[in-house]
């Protein structure tokens, strides 16, 4: 999800590129610039505001064509709303790509997943060899666990997160327990 994600606010900068019709993907930076430095409209072009405006006259019975200037005021908001959107679709766009960063690494990564379950273990006066940590995490667990523990951890809290995996970790040593004991006869 945090992939696609990256991907909408990927594709809303494609529109509203496309709506600027700017030469340059960080448009907003220039434009901001140019407001900061005084710079005049002119330069950059992508939100003019004067034009030539055709209209026709009345007089006793005769129409008469003229061409003047014409001010297009609502270009000056518009320049505004859409500086504004672009900004926030570059915030956006930081901080969801930093997210998929942490979740990448917090997800994937050996340590960080055996300092949640030891931390979360240990929330419970549960203390374990390392190699057993790791056999819990790599054969019962497994990626999907983590992630659902993550996202409980993210969503529900930290101790309800802690509460289940003591339970999932109860229940991978009764199963180690059933394995390694044999049957009598």
């Amino acid at each position: 999800m945090k992939i696609l994600f990256v991907v909408s606010i990927l594709i809303q900068f494609g529109v509203i590129h496309y709506f600027v019709a700017a030469s340059e993907t960080f448009w907003g930076f220039s434009i901001i610039d140019d407001l900061m430095n005084g710079r005049d409209w002119r330069i950059n072009g992508y939100f003019p505001r004067v034009t030539f405006c055709d209209l026709s006259t009345r007089d006793i019975g005769q129409n008469r064509p003229h061409t003047v200037q014409c001010v297009l005021m609502i270009n000056m908001f518009i320049e505004k709303i859409y500086i504004f959107l672009w900004f926030w679709f570059f915030a956006f766009f930081i901080i969801t790509l930093l997210n998929l960063i942490f979740w990448t690494y917090r997800c994937f990564s050996r340590r960080s997943r055996l300092v949640m379950v030891e931390d979360a273990l240990a929330l419970h006066d549960t203390r374990a060899p390392k190699h057993q940590m790791n056999s819990f995490i790599d054969d019962y667990l497994k990626l999907d666990g983590v992630v659902m523990l993550r996202l409980i951890d993210s969503n529900a809290g930290y101790v309800h997160m802690a509460d289940i995996l003591k339970r999932l970790w109860n229940s991978h040593n009764k199963i180690e327990n059933t394995v390694s004991t044999p049957a009598s006869v």
